[in-house]
C-alpha cells in the first residue's frame, strides 16, 4: 500500500515534475498536435524542443484533471480518489475504503466538499468504487477505452493527495512513464507516497488508465490498478459487491491470458499434470475449453475473497530484457536526462555563488548584463538583490562563479 513515506521522496516527485515545470526555462509556444504525438512516441526527448512539447502537453492535460482529483475521508483514513462519471462514480483503491456501504467526504482542491457512499470492491487487484451522493453535476475525467493498450514507455501522470489533504495546494502532478503493463497491474516511475492510494493515473490525453495501490523501496516501483478491471466489474462495484474473481491458482493454467483454459494449450510438465489430475478430480472434460469463471465455479473457488495484500498482483516480468521498459528510458534515466544537456549548459555558466566576508551565503542567477542576480530564497520564490546586492558589496559581499 501506499503508507510509507519514502527517504526524500517529496524532493524527488518534485524532480520529477520538473518536465512538467521546464516553463520557469523554457518560453512555452503553440505546438502542433502532431509534431507532439510524435514526440511523445519517441524512446526518449532528444533536445529541448521536444521537452518543451512534452511540457505543454502535461501543463494542458493537468489543467484539466486537477479539478476531479479528489481527497477521500474514510472514517479516520485520508486518501485520494478521482471522479469519473458527471453523476459522482469516483475510482479509489480497496484498501483506501475497507467495505460497502461506509461514509465518505469527497474533498475538492478549492476546498469544497460533498458526502459520498463507499460502493464495490475489487480485493484481488484492489479496486474499489464511491459515489458522491449529494447532487451534481461533478468534474470528471473519463477512463481510457479497454481495447486501447498500454506501452512500454508510453508517458503519463499521477495526481493525488500525498500526506493528505492540505488547504490552498492543489493536487502535486508527477510525470513518468509506463515501465510495465500487465491485466492486473501497472508499473511507473511517477512516484507516489502516503496519501496518493486511490489517486489517479492518466495517459497524455487526460484519461485515467490506472489508479495508485501500493510502493516498494525502489522509487521506480509504484504500482497501480489497470482502469480496465474496473471496467470489467464495473456492475459488480456499481451495486456495492464485492467482485468475484477467478483464483490465482487458476489463472496459472491460463498461458496466453485469453480468460480461458484448454489442456491443449497448456505445456508439458507439472502445470499439465496438475490440471489432468482435476480432470479426474472433478469429473472436467479433457476436450472442453473453459472459461475461468465457469472452471472456478465447478471446482469451488469462486467466493469472494477479502483484501490480503500479500496476494495482491505483482508484475511478473520485473527487468527482464525486451518486456519492460529499459532503465535508461526511466523518466530519469540516462536517455532523458541527456536532452537536458545543452539547457543544464546554460544554466550552469548564469549561475553564481555569493560569498560575504569570505563565506557562501546563497546562489544566485546572473539574469541582465549588469550582473544583477536573483537569489532563490525558497523552493518557488525568487527575489532580485540589485539594489540590496549594491548596498552589501560595500560590506564586503562578492560574487563568485560557482
Amino acid at each position: 500500500m501506499c503508507n510509507r513515506l519514502r527517504r526524500g521522496q517529496l524532493a524527488r516527485a518534485s524532480a520529477v515534475f520538473a518536465l512538467v515545470a521546464v516553463n520557469m526555462v523554457l518560453s512555452t509556444g503553440a505546438t502542433d498536435e502532431t509534431a507532439t504525438q510524435s514526440v511523445l512516441k519517441k524512446h526518449a526527448p532528444e533536445n529541448i524542443a521536444d521537452l518543451r512539447a512534452i511540457q505543454e502537453q502535461a501543463t494542458s492535460i493537468a489543467q484539466k484533471v486537477v479539478p476531479c482529483t479528489v481527497a477521500l475521508h474514510v472514517g479516520m483514513a485520508q486518501a485520494s480518489g478521482v471522479i469519473v462519471t458527471p453523476d459522482g462514480f469516483v475510482l479509489t483503491a480497496a484498501h483506501v475504503i475497507g467495505r460497502p456501504g461506509r461514509d465518505v467526504t469527497i474533498t475538492f482542491p478549492d476546498g469544497k466538499t460533498a458526502q459520498g457512499k463507499t460502493l464495490g470492491l475489487n480485493p484481488q487487484v484492489d479496486g474499489g468504487l464511491v459515489q458522491i451522493t449529494d447532487k451534481g453535476p461533478w468534474p470528471f475525467a473519463p477512463i481510457a477505452p479497454r481495447d486501447e493498450s498500454l506501452k512500454l514507455g508510453d508517458w503519463c501522470l499521477a495526481t493525488g493527495h500525498p500526506g493528505g489533504f492540505q488547504a490552498g495546494r492543489t493536487p502535486p502532478v508527477r510525470l513518468g512513464r509506463v515501465i510495465d503493463s500487465e491485466r492486473a497491474v501497472l508499473r511507473t516511475d511517477c512516484i507516489i507516497t502516503m496519501g496518493d492510494s486511490g489517486g489517479p493515473l492518466f495517459d497524455m490525453q487526460g484519461r485515467v488508465i490506472g489508479i495508485h495501490s501500493r510502493i516498494s523501496e525502489e522509487t521506480t516501483m509504484n504500482l497501480h490498478v489497470p482502469a480496465a478491471t474496473y471496467q470489467e466489474a464495473w456492475e459488480v462495484l456499481k451495486a456495492g459487491e464485492v467482485a468475484r474473481q477467478p483464483s490465482r491458482f487458476l489463472t496459472r493454467f491460463d498461458t496466453n491470458g485469453d480468460g480461458k483454459v484448454a489442456r491443449e494449450e497448456i505445456p508439458d510438465g507439472t502445470l499439465l499434470q496438475v490440471f489432468d489430475r482435476m480432470v479426474g478430480n472433478f469429473n472436467l472434460d479433457p476436450e472442453k475449453t473453459y472459461s475461468l469463471d465457469e472452471l472456478s465455479k465447478t471446482l469451488g473457488l469462486d467466493g469472494p475473497r477479502g483484501l490480503d495484500p500479500r496476494y495482491l498482483p505483482l508484475p511478473t516480468r520485473l527487468d527482464r530484457p525486451g518486456e519492460t521498459l529499459p532503465r535508461e528510458q526511466f523518466t530519469h534515466g540516462r536517455a532523458v536526462r541527456s536532452a537536458f544537456a545543452t539547457l543544464v549548459a546554460d544554466a550552469r555558466r548564469s549561475t553564481v555563488r555569493i560569498k560575504c566576508n569570505g563565506a557562501d551565503v546563497a546562489l544566485g542567477t546572473v539574469v541582465r548584463v549588469a550582473a544583477k542576480s536573483e537569489n532563490r530564497r525558497s523552493a518557488g520564490q525568487v527575489r532580485s538583490l540589485g539594489h540590496v546586492g549594491r548596498l552589501d558589496r560595500d560590506q564586503g559581499q562578492r560574487i563568485d562563479r560557482p
